[in-house]
């Protein structure tokens, strides 16, 4: 049987992190967003779409959530 990716969900189209509706395990992919992930990231917390560098603007719900820290 083929296992299903994790699900995670992007509130906009113009977001750069998603949600994770479920823990996901490091080295999962997300074939919906083309990318693998690197860490594990437990449910309810964010998740990278692109390469995010230090001190560059985080967007979810189309806004601007934060900037990344380290």
């Amino acid at each position: 049987m083929t296992e299903l990716p994790p699900r995670v969900i992007r509130l906009h189209p113009s977001d750069n992190v998603a949600v994770t509706l479920e823990d996901v395990a490091a080295g999962r992919p997300l074939p919906e967003f083309g990318i693998v992930a690197k860490t594990e990231v437990k449910r309810g917390h964010k998740i990278a779409l692109t390469d995010i560098p230090k001190g560059a603007a985080v967007h979810r719900y189309c806004l601007l959530y934060t900037s990344r820290r380290g």
